[in-house]
């Protein structure tokens, strides 16, 4: 519970719908509860997913912060739809993204995924290990995320054809910086193979290399997301916003 009251509520609160479709179904259970003393803010939250047919359509996150004696709360949403979107809270429409989210890239070619899920699991592991990501700030400083060796989430969608699914965070402690949707996918020729895509959970520039030092997915800063609100509509077109929509006094002692 936080001084905006808990922060399940709040996620339920906002509904999410393709163009032309059903409410994406909000998951009430928190893919995990993080926070990030590091930052000046102590940020913390939760992240939650909405999903359509027992597929992920988009991940995001309630979370409080401290700005001198304020306490502000945020939304941040990321698309991993290939459709247009509309996410509507309070009454108030705060977001609207126009493009897929994510664009996949196949990976671990030749590389059969496992009959088994626990062997999958493993499998899955062993090619999100292959990459590296970081977060790079403005002032130039750059740090390097750690990947986390749990999913936030696991899936599996027979009508998407989705064998198995996976989302990995690279995190600063426990904060996600870097998402990475991984799944064992039935092609058209009915070849069962792996694909992979990258979204961001910050503003900040972000970049993710291969083993080789390849640049494989990069995103620049959005400066404007720091102070975004809701309902802005300048920005709400992205595939990831990042908004306040209340604050509140800190009451000293």
């Amino acid at each position: 519970m936080t001084v905006f009251g808990d922060l399940i509520e709040i996620g339920a609160g906002l509904q999410i719908t393709p163009e032309g479709g059903k409410p994406l179904q909000f998951n009430k259970q928190p893919l995990v509860s993080w926070s990030n003393p590091t930052r000046p803010a102590a940020p913390h939250g939760c992240i939650f997913v909405w999903n359509q047919e027992g597929r992920p359509q988009v991940i995001g996150s309630v979370f409080t912060f401290v700005v001198r004696n304020e306490a502000r709360i945020k939304h941040q949403l990321h698309s991993l739809s290939a459709d247009p979107l509309e996410a509507t809270f309070r009454d108030l429409t705060v977001w609207k993204p126009t493009q897929p989210g994510i664009t996949w890239q196949n990976v671990a070619e030749g590389i059969a995924p496992h009959a088994n899920e626990r062997l999958r699991l493993t499998q899955m592991r062993g090619i999100a290990r292959q990459f590296r990501a970081r977060l790079d700030k403005p002032d130039g400083t750059r740090t390097q995320l750690e990947l986390k060796p749990t999913p936030l989430y696991r899936y599996q969608s027979k009508p998407e054809k989705i064998v198995d699914g996976a989302i990995f965070s690279f995190a600063n402690g426990t904060d996600p910086d870097v998402l990475m949707q991984l799944e064992a996918y039935e092609d058209d020729a009915a070849n069962t193979r792996w694909r992979c895509a990258f979204a961001r959970f910050h503003y900040w520039r972000l970049v993710v290399e291969d083993s080789q030092g390849t640049v494989v997915w990069q995103v620049e800063e959005e400066p404007g997301l720091k102070l975004m609100t809701q309902g802005d509509p300048r920005l709400m077109h992205l595939p990831y916003v990042s908004y306040i929509f209340d604050q509140q006094p800190i009451e000293s002692d």
